[in-house]
């Protein structure tokens, strides 16, 4: 570099060279109120990318000890789990799943029969526990056996859910039981 540019100053070793600086950049120079709010742009701005750009694992750690130091050491490990928590429960949303309707009939079946002291055990299975219910109960035989086939079929054989059906089964065998 020239010894003259450097005694010049900036402006005019600028205005010498590159002439479109002289009508952007250097207008406003003598505002002070105007250069305080472009250096404070500045500053700010060069704050934010030294937090930013040079945020590492040491100045995670900092900040982790400035907001928990005082705090017992198991807050962190609570708080993110009550995080995870609630992510899930916004993800997953237990409250709206829509029950089944055919476990629905199914469970209403069992209800039925259990008010005829007939409880299905832990590991059997629903054809299992219609034909032990069609022996205990043999005037609703028939309609334990209507039920069950027609639930069977629409829960496994792949034909299609119709709860109404099922509601119709269960109320011919409601009626049945009723007169037992």
């Amino acid at each position: 570099m020239a010894p003259q540019r450097v005694e010049l100053g900036l402006a005019e070793a600028l205005a010498q060279d590159e002439p479109f600086l002289q009508s952007n950049a250097l207008r406003f120079r003598n505002l002070a109120w105007l250069n305080a709010v472009r250096l404070g742009w500045e500053n700010l701005n060069y704050g934010w990318e030294r937090w930013v750009l040079g945020y590492q694992q040491a100045e995670q750690g900092a900040l982790l000890w400035r907001w928990f130091r005082d705090r017992a050491p198991w807050v962190l490990p609570v708080g993110g789990g009550v995080i995870l928590l609630a992510l899930a429960l916004a993800v997953l949303k237990p409250w709206r799943q829509r029950p089944d309707p055919l476990l629905a009939s199914f469970y209403r079946f069992e209800r039925l029969l259990a008010a005829h002291n007939l409880v299905r055990e832990p590991a059997e299975g629903p054809r299992d526990f219609a034909r032990r219910a069609s022996a205990a109960l043999p005037a609703a035989r028939q309609s334990i056996q209507a039920f069950i086939d027609q639930w069977t079929a629409q829960r496994y054989a792949g034909q299609p859910a119709s709860p109404h059906s099922l509601a119709t089964a269960l109320n011919l065998l409601r009626r049945e039981l009723k007169h037992t």
